[in-house]
């Protein structure tokens, strides 16, 4: 499983540590964005941004980590930067994008065995495995690790529902991983909505200024002139 860099490590130790390892390097660079609006924003913004964003969903196209079956085919004949607001409208509307998923986890309080995790800005989606049904939660209300870090627990309410713990094992990989990883992406999201929520107040208020100001302006420019 792929993790985020911690603030505690450094890039060339974990080099230096795998180098003898099979791929060609341990580290991939990737936007760390759970937020498709605001990542379309920050493309629009910046065409450098906009490329490095249009590069990682050409290979997590090819690559299959997008649910793409029907439209494959044109999203591969797309796959130059010509097209990159088209490849990235389409991509964005796409399950598995800007997602992260979990290896399969033991999950004790729950009757379907193991569940996979996957955390998207707008849910959290808990499915079982193999595939049989799936839960989608809207209001996380805390997450911690447990036991003096031997599992991995947050609460969860649906709707009018009272509060449910979910406790999480895994041995794909340590815990302390899997926890570090799925805290540090639950508070990416949580951090993400509360500037979401910010930024489209301020965008709001600029856009109604300048609507307000429009007449005025042009009167200044045309005296100017």
């Amino acid at each position: 499983m792929s993790t985020k860099l911690m603030d505690n490590e450094s890039p060339h130790q974990l080099y230096i540590q795998n180098y003898s390892c099979a791929s060609s390097s341990c580290l991939v660079l990737r936007k760390w964005i759970f937020d498709p609006r605001r990542e379309q924003q920050l493309c629009q913004k910046d065409p450098l941004f906009r490329q490095f964003v249009f590069q990682q969903a050409v290979s997590d196209v090819n690559e299959g980590r997008l649910k793409c079956c029907q439209k494959l085919y044109q999203l591969k004949a797309m796959q130059n930067e010509g097209n990159a607001e088209e490849f990235l409208e389409m991509c964005r509307k796409m399950s598995g994008y800007n997602e992260i998923a979990f290896p399969p986890c033991t999950c004790p309080t729950r009757k379907a065995g193991d569940v996979i995790v996957v955390v998207r800005f707008s849910s959290l989606i808990l499915t079982s495995d193999p595939p049989n049904d799936e839960v989608t939660i809207f209001r996380r209300l805390h997450f911690s690790m447990e036991e003096g870090g031997r599992s991995f627990q947050f609460i969860f309410k649906r709707g009018e529902k009272r509060a449910k713990t979910i406790k999480l094992l895994t041995a794909y990989v340590s815990l302390l991983t899997l926890a570090e990883y799925m805290g540090e992406c639950f508070n990416q999201v949580d951090f993400e909505r509360r500037v979401a929520n910010n930024w489209k107040s301020s965008r709001r208020l600029i856009s109604d200024s300048v609507e307000s100001n429009s007449d005025q302006s042009t009167e200044i420019l045309n005296g100017g002139a």
